[in-house]
């Protein structure tokens, strides 16, 4: 082999590195192109959901307040409903609360009275 050939043949060994790394390369911004339209078409989608959601919840509170005006519930029944859930949710009872806060409050009066 003359020195023209391994000359060339190592020249043709670096070229072919060269556009391997290069192509390697290139499929890893490649891929990280593809990421980044990928999260662009699912945040895209989820505030579509996100919308749809909105609507539909406006829909049912327009015809929940419909409902409430056409049977004409009185505020005192709402609020014992709102109470019995809080009850099942918390576990306080709100009546047990409202008879605590009076006791404080005649304590309160008490303390003040004997302070004069």
């Amino acid at each position: 082999m003359t020195q023209l050939n391994v000359v060339d043949t190592a020249k043709k060994l670096w070229s072919s590195k060269d556009e391997i790394a290069k192509n390697i390369w290139l499929a890893g911004l490649g891929a990280y192109g593809k990421s980044i339209d990928e999260a662009n078409r699912v945040s895209d989608k989820s505030s579509t959901l996100f919308e749809e959601l909105v609507a539909k919840g406006a829909k049912i509170e327009e015809s929940a307040k419909a409902k409430l005006s056409d049977k004409k519930i009185s505020t005192d029944v709402l609020e014992n409903r709102v109470n019995q859930v809080f009850t099942k949710i918390s576990g306080v009872d709100s009546t047990k609360v409202d008879t605590l806060n009076a006791k404080v409050d005649e304590l309160t009066k008490a303390i003040a009275e004997l302070k004069k």
